[in-house]
């Protein structure tokens, strides 16, 4: 025992003191804790000199580390993506899964410099689809993340305020998301020369719209 050194250096050139004991005779198991992420050399001695093999280099990481941005409400049929930073996450794998009710989405990564990369997908379905984030196998803080695709056609409007309406006064009318959770709106009146009226657009409780907007010609 007496004969075996094992020398741990982290990644700031600071010396780390590992556990060592024997398992059984002549098996040795040296335990360390890593706090920083990056390289950490190993030295195993043995009578003085270097067992095969020795130093050593680890490497540290942290899957906490790694952060998934920009997953916004997309649509069906229509390239979606998403960013992915693992600047911070130290040297490893990462591995993207995209599924929708059981069956994975094909998606591809790019490499955008610095361990930054860009996740696209198209999805074929109006349905929320998980995407699943590992680091060196692990998954990372959020995984899986939810990405609500919308199909707008499913969408309807009714209303007097799509059909006549009295000028100078406020014309209304409704946009039913008929189940869509996540959806966005927007929309444009145009006057009989051409120009756009305002319209607010009002959020219901029910996820459904309420549009005004007031005909002057």
């Amino acid at each position: 025992r007496n004969d075996l050194e094992v020398k741990i250096t982290d990644p700031s050139g600071r010396d780390l003191i590992p556990r060592v004991f024997e398992q059984s005779l002549g098996m040795f198991t040296a335990e360390y804790t890593p706090t920083t992420i990056g390289d950490y050399i190993i030295s195993v001695t043995y009578f003085g000199k270097h067992i095969s093999g020795s130093p050593y280099q680890a490497k540290a990481w942290d899957a906490s580390k790694v952060l998934v941005s920009n997953i916004l409400p997309g649509r069906i049929n229509r390239p979606s993506s998403f960013n992915i930073d693992a600047s911070r996450a130290g040297a490893g794998n990462l591995e993207s899964i995209v599924s929708v009710c059981g069956e994975n989405v094909p998606n591809f990564v790019k490499t955008e410099g610095n361990a930054n990369f860009a996740v696209s997908y198209t999805p074929q379905l109006a349905d929320n689809h998980m995407i699943s984030i590992k680091f060196n196998g692990e998954m990372v803080p959020g995984s899986p993340f939810h990405h609500c695709i919308i199909d707008g056609s499913r969408a309807t409007a009714s209303g007097q305020g799509l059909n006549h309406v009295s000028t100078n006064r406020m014309a209304f009318f409704d946009v039913r998301t008929n189940g869509l959770t996540g959806a966005d709106i927007e929309v444009q009146v145009i006057s009989p020369n051409g120009r756009n009226v305002a319209c607010r657009v009002t959020s219901l409780t029910n996820g459904d719209f309420k549009a005004e907007y007031l005909p002057v010609e």
